[in-house]
This record gives structure tokens, sequence and C-alpha cells, in this order.
């Protein structure tokens, strides 16, 4: 018997918010830059329990640059299904796809999904161009729903989501960590002052006081929130700590409150409870979640997500079949493979920094921020400099907020004046601070890389083997800075609190996730 099912499309964006016109058969949703729409179910290969998933995804200033950075944006895409009042993750079968390009780029599309298990069934899929190209893309793609491996039988009623998230594919290679300058707890090549060229895979790594080994100094005032590096006492990395050599797709943007919000409505009540806890908290510094009944919303879709603790962040990420980024890749995700680093460099590859107000908490009505909570929301030009752009304490007086996420990014900005990192990585300097898995504590050595699997516990937990945990957040640090820090925190190697366990509901921590390339 056929399956019923309710076609529900959902598009995570990240820089503009959500239009969904949802009804069954031919569900439509609409933004600025990524979409999915006229999602279909196809016939029921009842033999071999599969169905098609038929959707046409597009968006915006696409590229790939396969000469020069080897580098390249894609979709992840993953699916939701809901049965019984409850949601589950989409098991795609591994082994068949079809994509057709209907942009006219020529960009050779292909589609790879990912199949951690080994097991035949894909949590997901990257959807890229191949070709070197640069423009808006358009294909129509059709995935096979293995709905046996869900346990669904062939009468059931459900609904379905299609969800999307923007990706930055970081290639393999080696790179330098360390900019050579005199950031707080930076790393370095011991017995000089030079970063240290890592090309370590799958290998151990030591961080030691030996000569030429990867080392870096800790100061005793930091209480340990930079690391538990001693002279004489070498700590290892694990084989299977993500290093950074090997390539990666990282997150475009940080998790936007419309990508929060589509995860809360996939959880039961008590797993979005503790998802969401201390509600007045999210109403603070531009934080706009509301809950009508059962149902989240926000009226700041475009916004980074605050108020996040380290197991909301970890559950998230686990929710979406991602991972969260070591201290390592963040280094290599910014500074690229460059041979030279800039000393005291900043995501944007300068030591440069615009340090011009755009908000003055005495004067809220001369603020530089146009068209202030609007999907459009943007700088006034003239306060934006070639020194290289991003939101910090000098700019929002301590008082503003995070402000839309990729921002400073317009039709002809280039690396430094969009803030990007060497593969075209938005905030990652600033905006709001970010976990990594730390490379200075023993829990955080520990962690392996693997990636989440679309399904938590029962009261929305993230549950992955050798993630740091989730009340403890021990294994974790934070990289950057935040509207409501200082410009110091900016710089690539700055590791002042690259071991800070936190596990608060900070309203300037926000997160981004990551998935190692098989």
């Amino acid at each position: 018997m056929r399956s019923s099912l309710n076609i529900n499309t959902i598009c995570i964006k990240y820089l503009y918010p959500i239009i969904l016109i949802s009804f069954i058969g031919n569900n439509i949703c609409i933004a600025n830059n990524i979409s999915i729409s006229s999602v279909s179910i196809g016939e029921f290969d009842l033999e071999n329990e599969v169905v098609e998933v038929n959707f046409t995804i597009q968006w915006e200033n696409s590229w790939n640059d396969p000469l020069v950075l080897n580098n390249w944006d894609a979709a992840w895409v993953f699916l939701k299904y809901e049965y019984e009042d409850n949601w589950y993750h989409v098991q795609l079968d591994a082994s068949q796809f079809s994509i057709t390009e209907t942009s006219g780029l020529g960009t050779n599309p292909t589609v790879k999904l990912n199949d951690d298990s080994g097991s035949g069934e894909a949590l997901g899929a990257f959807i890229y161009g191949r070709s070197e190209f640069s423009g808006n893309v358009n294909y129509d793609v059709t995935f096979y729903w293995d709905y046996a491996a869900n346990g669904v039988v062939d009468d059931a009623e459900l609904d379905v989501q299609v969800h999307a998230i923007e990706m930055v594919y970081v290639p393999e290679g080696a790179y330098y960590l360390g900019s050579g300058g005199t950031e707080t707890a930076h790393f370095y090549k011991y017995g000089s002052t030079d970063p240290f060229w890592v090309h370590h895979k799958n290998t151990t790594l030591n961080i030691e006081s030996t000569t030429d080994s990867l080392f870096y100094d800790t100061k005793a005032s930091l209480s340990g929130q930079d690391g538990d590096a001693v002279v004489g006492t070498p700590q290892t990395l694990s084989k299977d700590y993500p290093k950074g050599v090997a390539a990666f797709y990282c997150m475009k943007y940080e998790v936007t409150q419309i990508e929060y919000v589509e995860f809360l409505n996939t959880l039961t009540t008590t797993q979005a409870t503790n998802r969401i806890q201390q509600f007045s908290h999210y109403k603070q510094s531009r934080n706009n979640i509301s809950v009508i009944g059962t149902n989240y919303t926000t009226g700041s879709p475009h916004l980074p997500m605050q108020r996040l603790r380290w197991s909301d962040n970890a559950a998230y990420l686990d929710w979406a079949g991602l991972r969260p980024m070591t201290e390592l890749e963040f280094e290599k995700a910014c500074r690229g493979t460059t041979l030279s680093p800039t000393k005291a460099a900043n995501p944007w590859g300068t030591n440069t920094i615009n340090d011009t107000p755009y908000y003055d908490a005495d004067n809220p009505d001369d603020s530089y921020v146009q068209y202030e909570g609007e999907d459009s929301e943007t700088i006034d030009a003239t306060v934006l400099t070639s020194e290289g752009n991003v939101n910090y304490e000098n700019v929002s007086d301590d008082a503003f907020g995070p402000l839309r996420v990729g921002i400073y990014a317009t039709a002809s900005s280039d690396r430094v004046t969009s803030g990007a990192t060497y593969y075209g990585i938005m905030n990652m300097g600033g905006n709001m601070r970010e976990r990594v898995v730390s490379a200075g504590s023993s829990d955080g050595r520990s962690f392996t890389g693997a990636h989440g699997d679309g399904t938590l516990s029962s009261n929305g937990d993230a549950n992955v083997a050798n993630w740091p945990d989730n009340d403890s957040a021990s294994g974790i640090g934070l990289k950057g800075t935040s509207w409501f820090e200082g410009g110091g925190l900016i710089k690539i190697s700055n590791r002042h609190s690259a071991a800070k366990a936190s596990n608060v509901d900070s309203n300037f921590i926000s997160a981004r996730g990551v998935r190692t390339v098989e």
C-alpha cells in the first residue's frame, strides 16, 4: 500500500529569512540565497522498499575555484520525517541519485551522499558544481529514501521536510599553526618563534617542549583556560583528532535563529524544553525567539542564535549530521595554506581592523546600522573601511548586539572588506564567539571527529561517542571575539580561551559546525 506523505519543505537559510508556503504535493521555500522548492514523492518501489524524493535547489553566488584554491561552496542537504507526532532522520540510499543543472552555467553538478557507517545508508549529501564557475545555480535533484531502513511500513502516514545548509569546502593540505606573532598562548615551533607546519593527518601529534615540536606557552593568570601545556610533559593529540590537514566542509555562517527554530520544531516537548532553558534570556541582545503553543518562531531569522550552551550547540550539530570544529581546523579554515603567515593576522589575512563605531549607546538614533532588524540589514558604507570589517566592542559600543550574518559581504567586497577567511567563510573573527574542540585539554585531545547521526537522546542531548561532555563541556574552548569583546581575540592564533570549558548560555556565544570529507 502506498504511504500517505505530506511534503513540508524547509530551507535553512543564513543570510535572509525564509518564506514557507506549505501544502500537500507542491511546497515551496523561498529565500534570497538558498532555497528548496518543487518537492514531490515519486513511485514507491515496494520490492526494494525505497521511494524517490524529488526537489529543486537553488542559491546565489555559488562558485568553484579548482585551479587556485581548489575550493567551492556546497549545500549540505538532509531530510526529516514525522511519524505519529515524532520527527526522525531520513536514511537515504547511498548508491543512487540524479541531478540536472537548469541554470545554464555548465557547473557539472554532483551529489556526494555521506554514508558514515558503511551500511549503504546516507545521513545527507553535499550538492555542488565541479567545473570552474561563479554564479547563481539551480539543480533538479532526486534522492532515494530507503524507508525500510527507518522502520517505516508501506501504509504509514508521514510528513517530510527537506533541509539545506550552506557550506564551504576546505581542501586537504598542510598549513601553518601560529603566525609567528605574540598572540596569547599561540602555537609555535619550539626552540624558535616560527609557526609550526602541520602535515600530520592520521597520526598522533605531540605538543611538547622539544626542538621543532609543536608547543604553546600558557599564562598563569588565565588559570588554564588557554590550555594545559607544561614544559617537560608531552601532550598527545590522538591520531583521529581532526588536525585540519584532511579536507572538511565548514558552515559558511554562524547558526542562525531560523536554523535553531526549525531544529526546535522537530523535537519532542521534553527535548525542546531542554534546548531552550531560561526562556527569558532569549529576548536579550537581539535574540527574538518566541513560542506560540508548541511552535517556535523568530522575528530575526537572519541573526545568529545566542544563548547556546555547549549542550545546545552539540545537540544542534548532532541533529544536523555535523560535528564540532577543532581549534586546529579553525586556524586552517582562516589562514589557509599560505606559506608566509602574516604576524598577528585576522581571519581576512591582514593584521589591521576597522575601529570606526557603528553605534553609540548614548546616541542610538545616530546608528550607522541601516534597515535594522530587516532582511537587508547593512552598515552604512561611510564607516566601513579596507582595514578589515568585523563586529566587536569598538564598533558596537558593547551595546548593539550581533549583526546579520554575512553582513559585510557585497557584490563588490573582497576578502578584507567582507571579513572573510582564506576560503570564503564568514564571521569567523567576530560577531559571536564560537566553540571549538580544544587541543589544550585531555578531553579535547581524545576527540575523534565522529559525526552526529541525526538522532538525539530522549531528553534532547547529543549522544555521539568522544564528543566533549554535555554538562561540563570539558574539552571545549572558545575562538574569535564577539560584539561585546575586544579586538585582540579576533587574531587567528589567539588562544586566550582555547581551553575554556564553557557551558553557559551567554549572549555572545553562538555555534558553527563542520563535516569531514569522506
